[in-house]
C-alpha cells in the first residue's frame, strides 16, 4: 500500500509538471505521454483541481494551468519556491557528493525524488542504486549499472521482485556506500518524522550504510515535528554517527517569510557541529 502511494504521489507531480511546463494540454495528451489510462489521468488532474488552485479542466477534458502572479502568495508560488529548494538540495547532491563508482540508496518522498531526478539527467553509468519507489526505477534503469528495488532485485527483462521487510541482507550482499533520506520533519534532539512504515526501512538503511547517510529536505521540514516519529537521534546516532541533515535557507522578504527564518535559524542552531549543512 505504502509503494502504491509512493507511484500515485510521483506521477500525480510529473502530471503537474507537465501541465505547468506546456500551460495547456488535454487528458488524452498526458494519458498517451504517461502511458495511463485516461480515467486514472483525471483523477489526478482533478486531485491538483480540487485540492490546489493549479489546474482547470474543462467539460471538453482539456487541462489548463491557472495564471500564475510571482506576488501572489499563494500555494502555486510557494509550491515554485519549494520546488527550486529541492533542486538546488538535488544540484548540490549530485555536484559535491555522489561519485563515480558509488552505491547509494535514495529512499523517501520528494527530495528524493528531485535527486534521482538530476542522477537520471547526468547519466551516472557507473552506480549501483537502491530505491523504494518504481519511478525512481524508471527513471534510472537505463542510466545506472546495477539497480536495486528495496527489498528485491531488479532484473532486466525480468518481473519486478516485490518489496519486503528483508533489506539487511541485500544492503550487506551489495554494500551501500552512502544513502539518501527524506522525510516529513526534523528537529534536533526530537528525531525525524515520517510515515510510520519507514520506521524498518529507515533503520535497515542506518545500519547497513557504510559511509554516510544524507537526510535531505527543504526548510520547510527543518524544525517541523509531526505526530510520527521515524526514529530519535539518539538511536540514529547509535545505528550510525556519521550522518549530515542538507537543507536550504527559507526565501527572505515579508513578514511571514521573516517569522519562518527566525523558527529555522532556531532550529537549525540545535543542531551539532557539522551535522547540518544549510544552502
Amino acid at each position: 500500500m505504502a509503494l502504491k502511494k509512493g507511484v500515485t504521489t510521483s506521477r500525480r507531480i510529473r502530471i503537474l509538471e507537465q501541465v505547468l511546463t506546456s500551460g495547456f494540454t488535454s487528458i488524452r495528451d498526458l494519458a498517451s505521454i504517461f502511458h495511463e489510462r485516461q480515467d486514472t489521468v483525471k483523477r489526478d488532474v482533478m486531485f491538483w483541481a480540487s485540492q490546489y488552485p493549479l489546474l482547470h479542466l474543462t467539460e471538453e477534458n482539456e487541462v489548463i494551468a491557472l495564471p500564475y502572479c510571482p506576488n501572489d502568495d499563494s500555494f502555486l508560488r510557494r509550491l515554485s519556491v519549494n520546488v527550486a529548494e529541492k533542486l538546488k538540495i538535488a544540484k548540490y547532491v549530485v555536484d559535491e557528493i555522489i561519485q563515480p563508482h558509488d552505491s547509494v540508496c535514495f529512499c523517501g518522498a520528494t527530495s528524493s525524488f528531485f535527486v534521482v531526478k538530476e542522477v537520471a539527467y547526468r547519466g551516472f553509468h557507473s552506480l549501483t542504486v537502491f530505491v523504494n519507489n518504481l519511478y525512481f526505477l524508471n527513471l534510472l534503469h537505463r542510466v545506472v549499472s546495477d539497480l536495486h528495488l528495496i527489498s528485491g532485485l531488479l532484473q532486466r527483462d525480468r518481473a519486478l521482485t516485490t518489496p519486503t521487510d528483508n533489506s539487511d541482507a541485500e544492503f550487506a550482499r551489495y554494500g551501500v556506500s552512502k544513502s539518501f533520506l527524506g522525510f516529513d520533519g526534523i528537529a534536533y534532539p526530537d528525531g525525524i518524522f515520517a510515515s510510520p512504515q519507514w520506521t524498518p526501512l529507515f533503520r535497515s538503511i542506518l545500519r547497513n550504510t557504510k559511509d554516510k547517510v544524507y537526510l535531505i529536505g527543504d526548510h520547510t521540514k527543518v524544525g517541523k515535528m509531526p505526530r510520527r516519529k521515524v526514529i530519535g537521534f539518539d538511536e540514529l546516532e547509535q545505528l550510525t554517527s556519521d550522518y549530515l541533515v542538507i537543507t536550504t535557507k527559507p526565501e527572505e522578504g515579508g513578514e511571514q517569510e521573516a517569522r519562518l527564518t527566525q523558527q529555522f535559524n532556531e532550529a537549525v542552531e540545535k543542531f551539532p557541529d557539522g551535522k547540518i549543512k544549510v544552502l
